[in-house]
């Protein structure tokens, strides 16, 4: 898989099952762990992959993995707005 493809080219991976929602995640997963610590881009990497299982696929970002800055509430995980204080 390529680390940078586009969001169109995923898309058709996926609808193609040339690759697996759980292959996606795992491989960008892979990459954080390999990157993080030299660039310090991710504060807390979740582990689940929160997507509605029942719900019908639509829009283009669908399936497609994200992140969510840390300035954003969410129970349970930091919210640190970029702070070492707020850590």
């Amino acid at each position: 898989m390529k680390p940078f493809a586009t969001i169109q080219e995923l898309k058709k991976q996926l609808a193609l099952r040339e690759i697996s929602g759980d292959e996606l995640i795992a491989f960008y997963h892979q990459r954080i762990k390999k990157y993080n610590q030299k660039l310090n881009a991710f504060v807390e990497v979740f582990a689940s992959v929160n997507r509605m299982t029942n719900a019908p696929s639509s829009g283009l970002l669908d399936g497609i993995p994200g992140v969510i800055k840390d300035n954003i509430n969410q129970k349970g995980h930091i919210a640190s707005c970029g702070s070492s204080i707020l850590k």
